[in-house]
C-alpha cells in the first residue's frame, strides 16, 4: 500500500510541474528568439520579443531579465530615446550588481543631458556613484568626467573650474600634468574670448556685406554687396526713370527678399562664427575627458 502511494504521490508531482517546466521553456523561445532577431538586425522585431519575455512571465522570476532588460535599454539607446533607455538600464541592475550596467548607464545620461539640455551636476545616480563606498574609484572618476563634459558643453566655466580643482586634489592621478595645462590654457583662452554681436552685424547689414565682413566671412560679404548692391543699384535708377509701375511689377519684391536675406544671414553667419570659435577652444578639454 506504501508503495502504491509513493507511485501515485511521484505521478501527481510529475503532472503538477509539467506547466512550470513548458512555461519556462516558453519564456526561454520567447528570450532566444529576441536574441537572435537582434543579432540578425531585426531590431524592431526583437525589441517586441524582449518587451514580451519580460510581461509574459506574470511577476515570476526569469533567468535573462538582465540580458533583456538591457537589449532593450541599448535600443532605445540607439533609437535617442534616452529617458526610456535609462530606465530599463536601472532596471538590469536590479539583476546584476557589477559595475558594467552603471557605466553603460553614465554614457546613457550624458547623450540625454545634451539632447534635453540639462545640468549633471545634481542627478542621483551620478552622486551616488561620486560618493559612496562602494563603488570603484574608475566608477567615480568616470561619473566626474560626465560631469565635467557637461560643464563645459553647457558652459557653466565657473562650477567647471571649481569641481575640477576638487577633481585634482581627490583624484591626483586621474590627469597627468600636460593634461592638467591643456585644460588650464584651453579654460584661459575660453574666459578671454568675447563673442561677436549678432546686434551688430544687423545694424553692419544696412550697408550690404558689411555685417558679414564683421561676421568673419569676407566671401559672403562680397557677395551680398554685389548682389543687394546691385539691385538696390537698379531700383534706385528705376525710381529715378520713373518707372514705377516696372519697379513695383519686377524689382520691389526681389530687392526686398535678397536685403532681408543680407539682414538674416548677417546675424546667423555671427551665431555660426560664435559657436565654431567656441568648439575649437572648447576640443582640447573635451578630447581629455572622453
Amino acid at each position: 500500500m506504501k508503495k502504491f502511494s509513493k507511485i501515485i504521490l511521484s505521478i501527481f508531482l510529475i503532472f503538477s510541474t509539467m506547466p512550470v517546466f513548458a512555461q519556462t521553456d516558453a519564456y526561454e523561445q520567447v528570450f532566444q528568439l529576441a536574441k537572435q532577431l537582434e543579432e540578425s538586425g531585426a531590431t524592431n522585431e526583437a525589441f517586441v520579443e524582449y518587451k514580451r519575455y519580460i510581461f509574459l512571465q506574470d511577476y515570476s522570476e526569469g533567468i535573462h531579465q538582465k540580458e533583456a532588460y538591457s537589449a532593450l535599454s541599448r535600443m532605445y539607446k540607439n533609437a535617442e530615446k534616452f529617458s526610456k533607455s535609462l530606465e530599463y538600464i536601472q532596471m538590469a541592475q536590479n539583476y546584476d550588481s557589477s559595475e558594467a550596467l552603471r557605466f553603460e548607464e553614465i554614457e546613457i545620461l550624458r547623450q540625454f543631458s545634451c539632447q534635453r539640455k540639462f545640468y549633471l551636476e545634481n542627478n542621483l545616480s551620478l552622486f551616488n556613484y561620486r560618493n559612496q563606498p562602494e563603488f570603484s574609484e574608475e566608477l567615480k572618476q568616470t561619473a566626474w568626467k560626465a560631469i565635467l563634459e557637461n560643464e563645459i558643453i553647457f558652459e557653466n566655466y565657473d562650477l567647471f573650474e571649481e569641481n575640477f580643482s576638487k577633481v585634482c586634489t581627490e583624484y591626483p592621478e586621474m590627469f597627468t600634468d600636460e593634461q592638467i595645462s591643456i585644460i588650464n590654457n584651453s579654460l584661459t583662452q575660453i574666459r578671454k574670448f568675447k563673442p561677436k554681436n549678432p546686434t551688430v552685424a544687423l545694424c553692419l547689414s544696412f550697408i550690404p556685406g558689411l555685417g558679414q565682413l564683421y561676421a568673419g566671412n569676407p566671401k559672403d560679404a562680397l557677395n551680398a554687396f554685389l548682389l543687394d548692391g546691385s539691385l538696390i543699384a537698379l531700383s534706385t535708377y528705376t525710381i529715378i526713370s520713373g518707372n514705377y509701375i516696372d519697379f513695383t511689377l519686377f524689382e520691389l519684391d526681389p530687392t526686398l527678399r535678397f536685403y532681408r536675406g543680407n539682414l538674416y544671414n548677417a546675424q546667423k553667419e555671427v551665431y555660426e562664427y560664435n559657436d565654431e570659435k567656441l568648439s575649437k577652444l572648447k576640443s582640447p578639454i573635451l578630447e581629455i575627458l572622453k
